[in-house]
C-alpha cells in the first residue's frame, strides 16, 4: 500500500471519529429516579442539559432523600451515555475497519 493511499484512509478515519462525536452531542439520554420524580437529561457526550424534580417529592425535612434521587438520576443518565457512545464508536469502528480486523483497545 502506498503511503498517499494510507494517509487518505487515516484522513477518511479521522473525519468518520469526528462525525460520531458530533452524532453523540445530538442524542439524548434520559436517567431518572424514583419512577421519574428526578429526571436528568445529557447528551450521549456527556453534556448536562436538563433537570426536573417532582414537587411532591420535596420535603425540606429530608433534603438528603432528594439529593440521592438525583444522584441516582444522574448515574443512570451517565451509564445510558456510555451505553449510547459505546454504540455508535462499534459502529464507526466497524465502519472504518475491514471485516475480522480488531484493534484492542481502540473502542
Amino acid at each position: 500500500m502506498d503511503m498517499f493511499k494510507m494517509m487518505q484512509q487515516l484522513q477518511g478515519a479521522q473525519s468518520k471519529m469526528e462525525d460520531a462525536k458530533k452524532q453523540l452531542d445530538n442524542i439524548d439520554v434520559v436517567g431518572n429516579a424514583s419512577g421519574g420524580a428526578v429526571t436528568v437529561t445529557l447528551t450521549a457526550s456527556k453534556r448536562f442539559k436538563n433537570i426536573t424534580i417532582s414537587p411532591d417529592i420535596v420535603d425540606k425535612d429530608d433534603v438528603e432523600q432528594l439529593e440521592d434521587l438525583v444522584a441516582a438520576a444522574i448515574t443512570r443518565a451517565l451509564d445510558m451515555a456510555d451505553a449510547k457512545s459505546a454504540e455508535v464508536m462499534h459502529k464507526c469502528k466497524e465502519e472504518m475497519l475491514p471485516p475480522g480486523f480488531n484493534i484492542p483497545g481502540l473502542f
